[in-house]
């Protein structure tokens, strides 16, 4: 979600069977910038597929076993991962003004995921003075 990754249906999620015949996931693939039909993901996220927040993902994850330190960790992980793509981009030689696009919408699809990097990057409300 964070990496704007809209495209993301069952095929897109594998599992592998060790020689012990012990099943685990495997390792993401097909993780490609997509803004999806209309913006939508191809997968419902605790039946949000528009924009799914940090706390559908956390409630999906408890439904699932896995605690909140640990669904905590796997999106700080994927947001610093996310966060370094100006650096990579512009590494690459991709065009400024796609950096820049791609650059903006990651950071829309952060805000609106929310989270603690979230909130200390959103812009600090002012209260109106009051006439004395």
């Amino acid at each position: 979600m964070l990496a704007c990754n809209r495209d993301d249906h069952v095929r897109n999620f594998s599992f592998l069977m060790s020689a012990a015949g012990e099943w685990r996931i495997s390792p993401a693939y097909d993780l490609i910038y997509s803004e999806g039909m209309r913006g939508h993901h191809t997968t419902a996220v605790d039946g949000q597929t528009l924009s799914p927040t940090q706390d559908h993902v956390l409630r999906v994850g408890a439904a699932h076993g896995l605690g909140p330190r640990q669904a905590l960790a796997v999106i700080e992980q994927v947001r610093s991962s996310v966060a370094d793509f100006r650096k990579i981009a512009r590494g690459l030689s991709v065009a400024a003004a796609t950096v820049a696009q791609v650059a903006r919408r990651l950071d829309e699809v952060g805000t609106q995921f929310g989270g603690a990097r979230a909130r200390a990057r959103a812009k600090p409300r002012t209260r109106a003075r009051r006439k004395t």
